[in-house]
């Protein structure tokens, strides 16, 4: 079964998620007086990220907790903005955003069974902040936040509350990836990883080795049996060292491997990973951005489990603030910023293919790609690795 997950305000590849994106705070799409929804801080942790899919056909393995409250399903409009969305096989697709209601805004969740043609609202928990949304399977999926967690075993027309949150969290290979930090953060969030079955609540903490230099936001990744976490420093405001640290698991997140900052250091001027896809194929693109030189940006590609990377021309992108960043394969990166631009030699040269702003970007294939626009309100699709794309949208 092929599943793609793309995440909020950040990118992806196979499966890859951002952490801090947007908090969506759910109530009542009937209530008028609804608590709205929160905007991350400007730490790394909102860039953009886009996932890409990967196989499954697990099943629960475990009762899931009673059902939680819930709030009423909201009603395809026009004033849907998507921030999050999961993706399995052709035809199923849940989008995560939020919805007016009212004077405010409250959180919807919708989903089409028809390849994004139509859509449908489902309930979603009540009075809690969401960022992400994840299904492994038609019936079995998560809804998450740093606070909240929540499963389906339905197809998200009831949710059962878990113990803690999710900074990120990926399915693959019947079993869930899940990060989270102890709070207080950020700065210096100090990100912990568990895994558990699909479907299960019986979660298992897992050491990351190496110092972990404080993330400032996270970034997870999976495909091909590689899983990719990459814990982001915070390089705003001429702060000391912002590099990232990169960690790798070759199964399925029960051990890894700290592989340090992925970006090559050159020039005398520190180097620092911004944004990271995860491509179909099991390899991992990285941004680089070069502090002290105008944000001068490039692009590194590795081979499959990242244990070696390459950089493309270091001339190929300029400073401009970058909105999304995907991968199809190890040779077709993608990079929104004025608009959205594709790479088919690793980074070497760009060319324009949309003139269309994105916020997350994500390949189930090296073929069949999802984009979410910048505004949340139209899913871009492409069946030709990015050459073209077809506009749908949410109403």
């Amino acid at each position: 079964m092929e599943r793609v997950h793309l995440p909020r305000l950040r990118t992806a590849g196979a499966v890859i998620a951002v952490a801090g994106a947007l908090a969506l705070t759910a109530c009542s799409s009937h209530d008028t007086s609804g608590t709205g929804t929160g905007s991350s801080s400007s730490s790394p942790a909102a860039r953009t990220s886009t996932p890409a899919p990967t196989t499954s056909s697990a099943a629960p393995t475990s009762p899931p907790p009673s059902s939680s409250s819930s709030s009423s399903a909201v009603t395809p409009t026009a004033g849907f903005t998507g921030v999050d969305a999961s993706f399995v096989g052709s035809d199923d697709a849940w989008v995560l955003g939020d919805v007016p209601c009212g004077s405010d805004r409250c959180t919807g969740l919708l989903y089409s069974t028809d390849g994004t043609k139509t859509w449908h609202g489902l309930p979603v928990p009540a009075n809690q902040r969401l960022t992400g949304v994840r299904f492994a399977t038609a019936q079995v999926g998560y809804l998450f936040g740093r606070s909240a967690l929540y499963l389906t075993t339905d197809g998200g027309h009831t949710w059962a509350k878990q113990s803690g949150g999710a900074d990120a969290l990926e399915t693959l290979d019947g079993n869930v990836i899940r990060v989270s930090d102890p709070g207080g953060c950020p700065p210096g969030c100090r990100y912990r990883v568990s895994v558990a079955k699909v479907g299960s609540g019986d979660w298992q903490g897992v050491a990351l080795p190496g110092p972990a230099n404080g993330g400032d936001g996270v970034q997870l990744g999976r495909a091909d049996g590689q899983a990719y976490l990459t814990s982001y420093g915070n390089p705003a405001g001429g702060a000391g060292n912002a590099t990232s640290v990169l960690w790798t698991s070759a199964d399925d997140g029960a051990h890894w491997a700290n592989q340090g900052e992925p970006c090559s250091q050159a020039g005398g001027h520190e180097v620092d990973s911004t944004m990271a896809s995860t491509a179909p194929d099991g390899s991992l693109a990285v941004l680089c951005t070069v502090r002290g030189n105008s944000g001068t940006q490039f692009v590194e590609t590795s081979d499959i489990g990242a244990h070696h990377f390459q950089a493309g021309a270091k001339d190929a992108l300029g400073a401009a603030p970058v909105s999304a960043f995907g991968a199809a394969s190890a040779q077709t990166v993608f990079v929104s910023s004025d608009q959205l631009y594709r790479s088919t030699d690793a980074g070497n040269s760009f060319h324009a293919v949309r003139q269309t702003r994105m916020r997350w970007i994500g390949f189930a294939s090296p073929a069949v790609g999802h984009a979410l626009a910048a505004g949340g309100t139209s899913l871009w699709s492409t069946n030709d690795a990015g050459a073209t794309w077809t506009r749908s949208t949410f109403s």
